[in-house]
């Protein structure tokens, strides 16, 4: 499973030659070995948004303007309509009746920042308890998780218990 926010930032106001939009995108590397099996999964899913969360709207400054809570959410957003799609086109192809962390082998995620990553898997973690795909998580859990953001405390604790 692979993750990297992608969003182009092209509705740039006033005059648009002045304007300096960025697009950000993932790679990723793999070093692979001799004989190594290696499986490219054809299922993908994909989620595109406008967000002025980072762009720099002087050209005469080199820093852009960057509004880092407004990232976050758009790479959370991000993050659930792709885990979504997934789900998604397995049951479409009646490979899976319900895609979760535990079809996952191995996961990266674009990394400006560590918590990032952190809040990721947290958030997939959240996700995947809510519709019950977490047998450890007990009714009295469940209520919990249903009432608290994916990343308070309370949610992040039992989360903890059952990684």
């Amino acid at each position: 499973f692979f993750f990297s926010s992608r969003r182009r930032h092209t509705r740039c106001s006033g005059v648009s030659w002045a304007r300096r939009c960025v697009q950000e995108t993932g790679a990723i590397a793999y070093l692979v070995g001799p004989n190594a099996p290696l499986v490219m999964e054809p299922i993908r899913s994909s989620f595109a948004d406008d967000a002025y969360d980072f762009y720099k709207p002087d050209p005469n400054s080199e820093f852009p303007v960057v509004d880092g809570q407004l990232s976050i959410k758009c790479f959370i957003n991000a993050l659930d309509h792709c885990y979504k799609g997934m789900d998604q086109k397995f049951q479409q192809r009646n490979m899976i009746s319900n895609f979760g962390l535990n079809q996952i082998d191995y996961a990266c995620f674009h990394t400006p920042f560590c918590k990032l990553v952190y809040k990721s898997f947290l958030r997939l973690w959240y996700l995947d308890a809510i519709r019950g795909l977490i047998p450890e998580v007990t009714p009295q859990q469940l209520e919990i998780l249903k009432s608290q953001p994916y990343d308070s405390k309370e949610v992040q604790g039992l989360s903890l218990i059952h990684i």
